[in-house]
């Protein structure tokens, strides 16, 4: 009997010994499991940090792919319905008269041109470098809404001289387009 009651003192024991160390174990896997709960939140939040900057970077610019234009001063600027103003990067059209300065030969005409394609529609847009003039107008390449390239339009046809002054990305190419132009006598180069 005495042997028996050992025996059951020491399963007793056992036992007692098994729940110590399971509670042990459940406090430790509670604690594991909060720091992994934490760990989690961190890295989600991390996570959502970086796609809101990179949707934020990818959707929001100062500077507009598309606006409407309102109204046409002259060959080679433009205003938006917001009263914005845009300069057409590397091209240099005529003058019209302005307080005191005549008005260039062809003035009119390459106001009229550019008129007839771009006022009271929604144009396309792309900026250089060079954001902005020492007037705080866009400098811009225009898209007509058939996607020509208006910059390139006024040089083809004669509306228009290369804007020297400035590095812009079709330097070369709006040289190319004015050498043709005058090859063929067109408008400005006609005279």
């Amino acid at each position: 009997m005495i042997k028996i009651t050992n025996k059951i003192r020491k399963a007793n024991h056992i036992q007692n010994l098994c729940k110590g160390l399971y509670n042990i174990n459940i406090y430790k896997m509670k604690e594991a499991m909060k720091t992994s709960a934490r760990i989690i939140i961190a890295i989600t939040f991390i996570a959502a940090l970086f796609a809101a900057k990179i949707l934020y970077t990818s959707t929001y610019s100062p500077y507009p792919d598309t606006v409407y234009v309102q109204r046409v001063v002259d060959g080679d600027t433009f205003i938006d319905k917001k009263r914005n103003r845009y300069r057409l990067i590397g091209v240099d059209t005529p003058e019209l008269k302005r307080d005191n300065n005549p008005e260039e030969p062809f003035a009119k005409e390459a106001t009229e041109y550019t008129t007839k394609l771009i006022e009271h529609k929604r144009v396309k847009l792309k900026f250089d470098q060079k954001k902005l003039d020492k007037y705080n107008r866009y400098l811009v390449y225009v898209y007509t809404p058939d996607g020509k390239m208006l910059n390139e339009l006024l040089l083809e046809n004669g509306y228009a001289e290369v804007y020297k002054n400035d590095s812009y990305k079709f330097k070369k190419k709006f040289f190319i387009i004015e050498n043709k132009a005058k090859k063929n006598k067109l408008r400005l180069w006609n005279q």
